[in-house]
This record gives structure tokens, C-alpha cells and sequence, in this order.
């Protein structure tokens, strides 16, 4: 009988289907619509080690093919997450990915530090695409460097697999993802959103600017995926090229 069932980093899901972080809350939010173990595997919105506040409202901007957000990446933080959230999921016996980040480097370690593993817990998504508050607002992820060091310090001190996303924002994506793997990255996300700005047309004036994504994002998403695969192989494909090649099952 055909399955959609998939191995990923070690766990079986039962279909590859995921959401992008952010986009389906916490998970009870989207359970009137559908429930959430039709998913392969469920991706946390952005977690902190502390909750956030966000941004000020306006929030969502449609433009054209797409929508800008400016959230601002609120959030319950980590432990509310796990006590109130994750018991639904466990119910659900529904794998999930914990998509996390943090406003400095300690952060970020502090915050992967807090999550424990868990059977149900398929990796830690890094999110790149965050300010880094002690380098005037840059984000790290711009630069091969910051990203190489953040990934190598959340590595040694987790045992869970770890997935960088990465940000459309640079010069050579090729460049920041060989970073990431080279420092010990098991997958990567392409892409986060793309910066982005609203213009108020009678009034002339800069009405919103935030991260845009939608069908217009699609063509740039898959032309990172391809430039990346081509150039970079991350641990997991390289086993399945193994076996693949030594016709292992």
C-alpha cells in the first residue's frame, strides 16, 4: 500500500507536510479548521526564552500577491509553550519541529538550553532572520560568521538536531548555508520572508514595512533551494546518498 510517510532527522512522520513557523499559532488555533495531526509535523511559532511582547499594532498589511507582517515575533516564550501547548500535542501523538530565537547570542543558547528532548520533538528551528541587538540592530543572519558561531555554541549544548532558517537578505545564500552546515547544522529552512514596505498612496507617505510572503515569495524560495542542494549537503541527505548509492535499504 502507498505511503506519505517520511524519515526526517531520525523520525518517522506520516506525511512531509509542515506548516512555516508562525503561521498557525500555537496549534489550538487552527484546530476548528482541521485538527493538527493531519500534519506531518507541527512548526512552533518563534519561541523565546522569556515571553515578547511584539510589535504595535498595525500588524498585517495586504499588498497585491502577498501580505507584510510586522508581529514583531510575540510570543509565550519557552516554558508557557511546553506547560499549556504541548500537552495537545502529545495527546495527538503529533511530531513537532520548535522553531526558537533570541535577541543576543546568549539568548539564543539560553533559550535552545531550555527546550529538553523529548520523543515527540523532531529538531529546533534557529531563526537567523532576528536583530541582533548587540551589533546595532544587524541580523546575524546576514553574515557567514555570526552564523557559524551561534550554530556551533547551540550545538554544544543540545542533543537535539538543529535546523537553521535562513534569510533571504544576503549577497550569496549559498555562502550563509555552507556556514551553517559546516558548523554543524542537520537541515536548513529557505526561505523567511522578504523585507518589504506599503506606500499610502493619497497621502504620499510610507504607510508599512515588515516581512513580505505570499505566491509571489514561491519562485525566490525555490531558486535558494536549488542553488543550496546543488552546492551544499547537509548530514541527512548525505546518508540517503549513501545508501542510495550502496543500494542499503
Amino acid at each position: 500500500m502507498a505511503t506519505l510517510a517520511i524519515d526526517l532527522l531520525g523520525k518517522n512522520l506520516r506525511n512531509p507536510v509542515l506548516n512555516a513557523s508562525g503561521t498557525l499559532g500555537y496549534g489550538r488555533e487552527i484546530e476548528p479548521l482541521w485538527p493538527i495531526d493531519t500534519l506531518g509535523a507541527y512548526v512552533t511559532k518563534g519561541l523565546s526564552l522569556k515571553p515578547h511582547h511584539g510589535n504595535p499594532p498595525p500588524r498585517i498589511w495586504e499588498e497585491g500577491t502577498g501580505i507584510l507582517n510586522s508581529i514583531g515575533l510575540q510570543n509565550i516564550g519557552v516554558e508557557r509553550f511546553f506547560d499549556e501547548c504541548f500537552p495537545l500535542f502529545k495527546k495527538r501523538k503529533t511530531p513537532i519541529i520548535v522553531n526558537f530565537f533570541g535577541f543576543t547570542d546568549d539568548e539564543y543558547i539560553r533559550c535552545a538550553e531550555a527546550i529538553r528532548p523529548d520523543p515527540l520533538i523532531v529538531a529546533l528551528e534557529i531563526n537567523l532572520s532576528c536583530p541582533n541587538v548587540k551589533k546595532g540592530g544587524i541580523c546575524m543572519g546576514k553574515e557567514a560568521q555570526g552564523v557559524f558561531s551561534i550554530i556551533k555554541a547551540v550545538k554544544a549544548i543540545t542533543k537535539i538536531p538543529l535546523i537553521a532558517k535562513l534569510t533571504p537578505e544576503v549577497t550569496d545564500i549559498v555562502q550563509i548555508a555552507s556556514a551553517a552546515v559546516e558548523a554543524g547544522a542537520d537541515g536548513l529552512t529557505l526561505l523567511n520572508t522578504m523585507p518589504g514596505a506599503a506606500i499610502e498612496v493619497k497621502s504620499r507617505r510610507l504607510a508599512f514595512r515588515g516581512g513580505f510572503s505570499g505566491p509571489a515569495l514561491k519562485p525566490i524560495a525555490l531558486k535558494a533551494v536549488t542553488d543550496v542542494s546543488r552546492a551544499v549537503s547537509v548530514p541527512g541527505d548525505r546518508i540517503r546518498r549513501h545508501h542510495e548509492l550502496c543500494g542499503c535499504p
